[in-house]
């Protein structure tokens, strides 16, 4: 089953980088497709698997982590809609207006930022799709 695929290295989208209000399951996989963050590329990003999720929400609860999902509120994950519950997660079964936070999958695309901007202080802000800056 592959709700229980966990990535062996994988970054999950900032604490300010959750998108609420995504009005279903397919809104949020595209955002996901289209979402980057600090210089890693849209394209590459991902919705997270119930077992990746579920490991980030236990780590959170024994403090090893920062708490990145609300107890109670709605999220989206590859296998559905799912709400965290101290350390626990369950799937719901729902179809509302939940929240996405994405993946970054470390272990097959790398940990390499990508810019076409070669100053000293590259703009991350800069779309770029896969690996092409988009003009």
């Amino acid at each position: 089953v592959t709700g229980y695929n966990i990535a062996p290295k994988y970054r999950i989208a900032s604490s300010y980088s959750v998108t609420s209000n995504t009005s279903s399951k397919e809104t949020a996989r595209r955002r996901c497709a289209t979402y980057q963050e600090n210089g890693y590329p849209a394209g590459r990003w991902r919705m997270p698997t119930y077992a990746e999720v579920a490991f980030i929400a236990l780590m959170s609860d024994r403090q090893m982590i920062p708490r990145l999902f609300s107890d109670g509120s709605p999220y989206w994950c590859a296998q559905g809609e799912f709400k965290p519950n101290g350390g626990k997660v369950e799937l719901t079964g729902g179809n509302s207006a939940n929240s996405i936070r994405c993946v970054y999958d470390e272990w097959y695309w790398g940990k390499e930022r990508l810019s076409t901007d070669t100053s000293d202080t590259p703009n991350y802000a800069q779309f770029v799709w896969g690996d092409m800056k988009i003009w």
